[in-house]
């Protein structure tokens, strides 16, 4: 716990303060150059866990819809809703890779944490998944960071992303102008976009 809060303020201040842009050479993607100072705190973020869980525990999760496009995908891939009581506010769980994938954008997977997502000539964006990491390349934004409210829920095992709704909803209406309907009764989120 003491390192995600670590890599988590790590990352807001570099964010804040010691980013400069993306390298334009040959090198990777995910190079990124930053100020000497942040160097060495930036590189054990490769010393993370190539499987991370940090969804709630103890809660009830029932299986739910999840349509894209129209298209129902939720058969294939980790949808849930997840109830912690009666009384109290329900969340879903979401496949984000998914997601982008049904929204037309490619993933291209650098390593087995490290993913290029882009569609088009549009923008391009850098998922470092066991870091929870979304960041939008010549920006050094980190989306996911700053998109969600609440707690930071994500899973990241064999490849699928997950992430609670409150963030996946911040982040796809703001950066990527999709709509979004969750709806708890049904058990069912739309997208559309």
């Amino acid at each position: 716990m003491r390192k995600r809060m670590f890599v988590l303020l790590l990352i807001t201040l570099l964010t804040l303060c010691g980013c400069d842009s993306y390298r334009n050479n040959k090198k990777s993607l995910t190079d990124i150059k930053y100020t000497s100072y942040f160097k060495e705190h930036l590189d054990s973020l490769d010393e993370l866990p190539k499987e991370v869980d940090n969804l709630e525990k103890n809660v009830d999760r029932y299986p739910a819809k999840l349509i894209v496009n129209g298209k129902d995908i939720s058969k294939s891939n980790y949808v849930m809703l997840v109830a912690k009581e009666k009384n109290e506010e329900c969340y879903f769980e979401l496949p984000l890779i998914a997601i982008f994938k049904e929204l037309g954008y490619k993933i291209n997977w650098e390593d087995e944490t490290t993913a290029v997502i882009k569609k088009g000539s549009k923008k391009t964006y850098i998922l470092r998944a066991h870091a929870a990491s979304l960041i939008e390349k010549g920006r050094n934004w980190d989306l996911i960071l700053f998109m969600g409210g609440g707690a930071l829920r994500w899973k990241f095992e064999d490849g699928v992303f997950i992430l609670s709704d409150d963030y996946v909803v911040s982040l796809l209406t703001t950066e990527f102008h999709v709509s979004i309907n969750c709806d708890i009764e049904t058990k069912t989120v739309k997208i559309n976009g």
